[in-house]
């Protein structure tokens, strides 16, 4: 049987090349081909087609905060784009290997619009062609999915465990087939996804399952279950010789959502790739959770290649972290950091904004808070997915999927405006720039005028034009200015 696994082209404001690494996709080809299918894999977004596209409905709310031409190290997002091919094209190029079955994979809920655009394309192109999906976008909402009339089959859960039960079955043409995140509970050892990307000599790599935390906010579980599962370092080591052969390793990217949840499988892991790729290193660009380790762990990670930290905090008030089950302790979290400067690693810290029931407020204390550290700041937009803990379902049971793209800036939670939302990201980006707005002289010119004028500004077009941002939210911006150290230093 011929099956084609197909990432169809996405559509945003932004992509991250070289995280579109369809591991999970990878994965299913792994378990095919051993089931004696002949696979082909097509990850469409990797593609170098990028086009600009009218904003659609579902994020016409955003048209008033969009500044044409804008640049500089306080901008927003630009033009909203289609990374990947035009989906009839895309549907063509894999129609061109006649394959029997065509598989979509769908990693993210907002995705969901492109998954169903690109099933139109293989329903108007080749209508007898037979089409499954599967993924975490679709296990949160397999309904929708069953109702679009598009799918033959749909896969929910853990791809290789519901992708098995469909083969023992006899790979019928049709139907569902669920492996629930309670079904996962069972499973012994997790199975390694691996990648290899030749440009930039990238290993990707998704080692472990599960998360043990219950944070509200995280889907992770509805998926993957709670009780966390790790490949074993033979099998890991195993499945990266044979995806790089004898090609040179620049970067190990871990994709797990909690690595360190099991320190010395970590470790073991990280000892073993580091002996075998002594000259890459590595990241976690999901995040390496700081409550499972302490400033000696950090010392020896950074040993074994890791030159960047990625942590998340979600909110440096007590009261929301108690309120999404976010267990933590910020001392321990500034311990860490001061570890991981003192070895000159670089430092990202991640919060997020617009909770359910947060006030628009805490944006600015977040901020407060993580200036005053050695790190980078990265903001979140919350979004749900259906099924996650303490948000009414009800809001996005028929809402489109677009809405809950992180860079909608849609106010979900309740105590943020758009305005306000994108205050508190253009806020994080001013936070930023006054780490070192030396760097660059449009960049300090530009903070001198929003620090004279109390306002946001951008710059805009070839000759860097300043530009006022009328709709952001004043309060939340004197706030900032008045309060921030940073801001202080500067105008000194």
């Amino acid at each position: 049987m011929r099956i084609a696994l197909i990432q169809p082209p996405l559509r945003d404001f932004y992509r991250t090349p070289h995280r579109l690494n369809a591991l999970g996709l990878e994965l299913v080809g792994q378990i095919l081909r051993d089931a004696g299918c002949e696979v082909s894999l097509y990850n469409f977004p990797r593609h170098k087609q990028v086009r600009s596209l009218v904003l659609p409905k579902a994020l016409s709310h955003l048209r008033p905060f969009l500044v044409p031409g804008e640049r500089g190290a306080l901008s927003g997002f630009g033009s909203f784009r289609r990374f990947g091919p035009d989906y009839d094209e895309a549907a063509r190029l894999v129609g061109e290997g006649r394959p029997d079955l065509v598989f979509i994979g769908l990693f993210a809920w907002a995705y969901g619009e492109d998954a169903l655009s690109m099933a139109s394309s293989f329903r108007k192109l080749y209508p007898a062609l037979r089409l499954g999906i599967g993924g975490a976008g679709v296990s949160v909402d397999p309904s929708r999915f069953e109702r679009c009339g598009f799918f033959d089959l749909i896969f929910t859960g853990l791809g290789e465990l519901s992708l098995r039960r469909w083969l023992a079955a006899g790979a019928p043409l049709s139907g569902r087939f669920d492996a629930p995140a309670d079904a996962c509970e069972g499973e012994k050892e997790a199975l390694p996804a691996v990648s290899y990307h030749e440009k930039g000599g990238i290993l990707s790599i998704s080692a472990s399952r599960g998360c043990p935390m219950r944070c509200r906010f995280c889907a992770n579980r509805l998926v993957h279950g709670l009780r966390f599962r790790t490949a074993s370092v033979s099998r890991i080591m195993a499945v990266a010789e044979k995806a790089v052969v004898d090609r040179h390793v620049r970067l190990i990217a871990f994709e797990d959502d909690n690595l360190s949840a099991d320190r010395g499988w970590f470790l073991e892991l990280l000892s073993a790739l580091h002996r075998r790729f002594p000259e890459a290193w590595c990241s976690a660009e999901n995040g390496i959770d700081y409550r499972f380790l302490d400033p000696d762990d950090l010392r020896i990670i950074f040993k074994l290649g890791f030159r960047k930290f990625n942590f998340s905090i979600a909110s440096v008030e007590s009261g929301e972290r108690k309120r999404e089950r976010r267990s933590g302790s910020l001392e321990h979290y500034a311990r860490l950091v001061s570890a991981a400067s003192g070895l000159g690693a670089e430092i990202v810290t991640y919060f997020i904004a617009g909770l359910p029931g947060e006030s628009f407020d805490i944006a600015v204390k977040n901020l407060l808070y993580l200036e005053a550290l050695p790190t980078v700041i990265g903001i979140s937009l919350f979004y749900p997915v259906p099924g996650i803990e303490g948000f009414d379902a009800s809001q996005i049971a028929d809402a489109p999927f677009q809405k809950a793209l992180g860079s909608a800036a849609w106010p979900w939670g309740g105590g943020y405006s758009t305005a306000q939302l994108l205050t508190a990201f253009r806020l994080s980006r001013l936070t930023n720039a006054l780490m070192h707005p030396e760097n660059d002289p449009y960049t300090s010119a530009l903070i001198r005028e929003v620090v004279l004028r109390r306002r946001l500004l951008t710059l805009q077009g070839r000759h860097h034009q300043l530009t006022d941002l009328p709709w952001q939210d004043r309060s939340m911006v004197l706030s900032f200015l008045e309060k921030s150290s940073r801001v202080h230093s500067f105008s000194r």
